[in-house]
């Protein structure tokens, strides 16, 4: 799976993610919370799409104040001079036109991630579901 820990920057996604954020700016982070969210409600969550989308929320977490323990330095040092909210959508897949909170597709991409997705069932297999959905559900918790 390239995870080394259960938190959201523990695996190679997430972490070449920041990445992304830090070159590409703010954008990256509501593409990909909408990758998961615009989703086919019978659409197949692959693994590195959900650890994406999982590290793209943490960055409102943080922004709000609410950073995990592993959020990394770099992604701190990024956001310190990128306001990242409020964070509008327009046009958002289920919401016609309508401005759309981005706590709101957020909360809905979580939904999807610990109810069906290859990354729950990759830390099923692990052995380590329990640990893996009380972090993303602390998640959900942080962004509020």
């Amino acid at each position: 799976m390239g995870a080394w820990e259960i938190g959201n920057f523990g695996n190679d996604d997430a972490m070449d993610f920041v990445a992304d954020v830090i070159d590409n700016g703010k954008q990256e982070i509501l593409n990909a919370i909408q990758k998961i969210f615009n989703a086919a409600p019978t659409e197949y969550l692959e693994a590195p799409d959900c650890s994406i989308a999982l590290a793209a929320i943490e960055f409102i977490a943080a922004a709000k104040g609410n950073a995990a323990a592993d959020f990394p330095e770099e992604a701190i040092a990024w956001l310190s001079e990128n306001e990242i909210l409020p964070f509008k959508s327009k046009g958002i897949l289920g919401f016609g036109s309508k401005e759309t909170d981005i706590i709101t597709i957020s909360q809905q991409a979580i939904e999807r991630i610990i109810n069906k997705s290859e990354l729950l069932e990759l830390w099923q297999e692990a052995k380590e579901s329990n640990e893996w959905l009380d972090t993303v559900k602390d998640l959900k918790k942080r962004i509020l």
